[in-house]
């Protein structure tokens, strides 16, 4: 075990723990701990390597699935969406809005993001450990001991900012659940979300062709979800952002009811549709509607997003522990998730800069 006391550690990695080390007082000795061998590989992928910054038209009530609301405003309010496009733009990283109001760098390189963020993090006293996979957390006193597969670390101020469990393949793990578990802090089931269906429905003659829908979800003919956004026919599978989201408000729900009692009903846009789909739906101006029974969604690894994690009725406004002082939770390890198209990294950047700025 190391004989220093670190003031901060942070545990985890992607955009909220980045803001976290940024933001905390230049003063503290703070030890970013990183479980990855490269750096933050989900930023990178976000938006197909251009990152999809943020989402000009952010609406916590309406884009966001959470435990409680009650912190959510107020974290939004202490840096919202405009803020970070500010903050980024005064950096000599300019932003575009795209259709549906997403928000990505003129330059079309998360590379050039990453660099910038782990220049402030250094500049701002953190040091980075990369392949620290933390197996366990006890406290004894008014410390933290961290335990990773190469050391023991000690701390004043503990930040958990671990990744969904969803892509494995970049290193995400349970550990922000476990802790919680260790602590007794209460959590929420996890459910893989923001991911494709698969239906009754046999569409595979039309892989590959993307096509402009309204998607609405019913149960026992009760509207819970409607988009009008993309959607892509795949192997067994629907795609595209139009039913990405679909998981995200039912998942839950599915602990009292059944999968069997929603029905995806896809209305096209006869404008938008190529030839090959009209006639295979036999669509017409006046017939273009066509209804899904949605028997499963993609499984965790191919998820874009995992809903569960702590229960933030479990933290205060600066998003700590209410049972455990000075233990912190932010970006993906709360019970929050938000729509596709750059609510989650908002909510990273804004969650990192909350806890930062409390430490």
């Amino acid at each position: 075990m190391q004989d220093k006391i670190w003031d901060v550690i942070i545990v985890g990695w992607w955009a909220a723990w980045l803001f976290c080390g940024i933001f905390a007082d230049k003063k503290f000795d703070k030890l970013i701990l990183e479980n990855s061998k490269r750096v933050w590989t989900k930023i990178l992928l976000s938006g197909g390597w251009r990152c999809n910054v943020t989402n000009i038209n952010l609406d916590p009530d309406n884009d966001y699935v959470w435990d409680n609301i009650k912190p959510l405003h107020s974290i939004f309010h202490k840096l919202s969406n405009h803020d970070v496009i500010n903050r980024f733009s005064g950096r000599w990283l300019t932003m575009h809005e795209e259709k549906y109001g997403k928000m990505f760098l003129d330059c079309e390189k998360s590379a050039r993001l990453v660099e910038l963020l782990v220049q402030e993090a250094k500049d701002n006293n953190n040091q980075i450990l990369f392949e620290q996979w933390v197996l366990d957390v006890e406290k004894k006193d008014d410390l933290f001991i961290v335990k990773s597969n190469n050391e023991e670390y000690i701390c004043r101020n503990l930040v958990i900012s671990s990744w969904w469990k969803n892509f494995p393949q970049i290193w995400a793990t349970w550990i922000a659940w476990d802790i919680a578990k260790h602590f007794w802090i209460e959590t929420v089931e996890a459910y893989p979300c923001l991911s494709w269906v698969e239906t009754i429905q046999d569409v595979s003659v039309l892989t590959g062709s993307a096509v402009e829908v309204e998607a609405i979800v019913t149960y026992w003919k009760k509207v819970v979800f409607k988009n009008k956004w993309p959607l892509l026919f795949t192997h067994r599978w629907l795609s595209g952002p139009a039913v990405f989201d679909i998981g995200l408000f039912i998942w839950r729900e599915l602990a009292t009811s059944k999968l069997a009692d929603y029905e995806l009903t896809v209305i096209f846009d006869m404008g938008q549709l190529n030839e090959k789909t009209v006639n295979f739906f036999g669509l017409s101006d006046k017939d273009c509607e066509r209804k899904f029974q949605i028997t499963w969604f993609r499984p965790w690894e191919l998820a874009k997003a995992t809903w569960w994690w702590i229960k933030l009725s479990e933290l205060d406004n600066n998003l700590q522990s209410k049972k455990v002082p000075w233990l912190y939770f932010v970006g993906e390890a709360c019970d929050i998730t938000g729509r596709t198209w750059g609510y989650n990294l908002q909510w990273a950047w804004s969650s990192g800069y909350v806890v930062g700025k409390a430490l």
